[in-house]
């Protein structure tokens, strides 16, 4: 009976530690990125092959355990060759959401790198300044309806406790336009957690 006794207190003691610790114990925040911290980034993008049209895209998110979500809206201009070998210009204009899984980091998060991918929705606007000839006649309307989904590699270097650095590359498979339906584009910005 004392034995019963023993073994019944020993229990209730280490369903109090047990209990004690699942309540009052959290996750650590001595790191650069925690989980539910909010981040805005700024950042342009580049075609790797083609012409050097830049775009810019704003985004804002939140990290959690080992990853993090944003919502961006973006502007990319890109450019389409014609048959008379003249160049019409295009201006995506894009809303769009992505999950970024952390693949590496360090222990202090001061470097991570992410891999993900998300999808966009948007317009499309043809030679939207105008600048083809008058004689030069494309068939198509002023724009038309996008939509894709794009695959991320992003590192993330932080400069300061709260700013980062970020360069990347993606690649988006956009449906509905009349250029290329598949590029590889590099980015670069800056981030910052609030």
């Amino acid at each position: 009976m004392k034995t019963q006794s023993s073994a019944l207190k020993a229990a209730m003691r280490l369903s109090a530690v047990v209990f004690t610790a699942f309540c009052f114990c959290h996750a650590a925040y001595g790191q650069r990125t925690m989980r539910d911290q909010n981040l805005l980034t700024a950042s342009v993008q580049t075609p790797c092959t083609g012409s050097r049209d830049f775009g810019a895209s704003v985004s804002y998110g939140r990290y959690l355990l080992d990853a993090y979500w944003k919502a961006s809206a973006s502007v990319v201009p890109r450019g389409v060759q014609l048959s008379t070998g003249d160049r019409m210009d295009l201006l995506a204009i894009r809303a769009g959401a992505d999950y970024m899984h952390r693949i590496a980091t360090v222990r202090s998060r001061a470097f991570s790198l992410y891999g993900g991918g998300g999808a966009f929705i948007g317009y499309e606007l043809y030679d939207p300044l105008s600048r083809l000839p008058a004689n030069i006649h494309t068939g198509l309307e002023d724009g038309a309806f996008i939509y894709g989904i794009t695959a991320s590699v992003e590192a993330e270097v932080f400069i300061t406790r709260r700013i980062a650095f970020t360069a990347g590359c993606t690649l988006p498979m956009t449906f509905g336009s009349v250029s290329r339906w598949l590029r590889v584009n590099a980015t670069a910005g800056l981030r910052l957690n609030i």
